[in-house]
């Protein structure tokens, strides 16, 4: 990811609709997965700036996990937890075991998804589980993957593969970020057909209050199917539970 990309949503993951809707609705998935228990150990793979190791750190201890020296130095104006600098793409072995991670829009930047899911199972206790949110459709590539130094974008087929392939069992798969695909795959495909470079950090600048508002309940209201395993059959991203088997 571009340098001032962190900046970007540093300043905007607390109250652009896009981010606050997707905390809430992994959020949903987390409740799902705890199965009513508490104070657990988790682990954030591609914590970012920070925003949902706040949030996490409500539910249990929470390490946070980046590439980025940057990244990591905003996580440490905000978060007093442990941080650890790995690469996702190298094998690595942590020294503590996880009940939950979350990996919010990580295995798109990897050169190696496949060694960075290893990796995530390798740090859950058996039976812990791993949510996942990726960016869908290669035909919605945009200026904002490049900005951000996408790999690749998935459809539910190729990451269900993957995830078998890495040893997971799935809980739950869908699409999501539904309601507003239709216009979101109309601006990409006219972006991309007619070669205009439109300027992706306008994705992480909030629009104005109302129209910011809207999108937020607009996003956020996926929830419900969500946070009963309805599966829908398309959408901008796609969000999963996957379980390690009890060996």
């Amino acid at each position: 990811m571009r340098e001032i990309m962190y900046d970007a949503i540093y300043k905007n993951e607390k109250t652009h609709w896009w981010y606050c809707a997707r905390r809430e609705i992994v959020l949903s998935l987390l409740d799902l997965s705890l199965e009513n228990m508490r104070k657990l150990k988790m682990i954030d793979f591609g914590c970012g700036t920070g925003a949902m190791l706040e949030t996490l750190s409500e539910f249990g201890e929470v390490t946070g996990v980046d590439f980025s020296d940057k990244a990591l130095e905003y996580c440490k104006s905000k978060f007093d937890g442990k941080l650890l600098q790995v690469n996702l793409n190298e094998k690595i072995l942590l020294e503590d075991k996880y009940d939950i991670a979350v990996a919010m829009d990580v295995l798109e930047h990897l050169d190696d998804d496949y060694t960075g899911l290893c990796n995530m199972k390798n740090a859950l206790i058996n039976g812990g589980n791993l949510i996942i949110t990726v960016p869908a459709f290669m035909f919605m590539w945009s200026a904002h993957d490049d900005n951000n130094f996408h790999k690749r974008r998935y459809t539910a087929k190729n990451l269900k593969q993957l995830l078998l392939k890495a040893g997971f069992e799935i809980k739950y798969l869908s699409y999501y970020n539904f309601w507003i695909f239709p216009i979101v795959a109309f601006l990409r495909v006219f972006f991309n057909l007619f070669k205009f470079n439109k300027n992706s950090e306008a994705e992480n600048k909030k629009s104005n209050k109302f129209v910011n508002g809207l999108l937020y309940r607009i996003f956020k209201s996926e929830k419900l199917f969500v946070s009963r395993n309805i599966s829908l059959p398309f959408g901008v991203s796609l969000i999963t539970v996957a379980k390690k088997p009890n060996l």
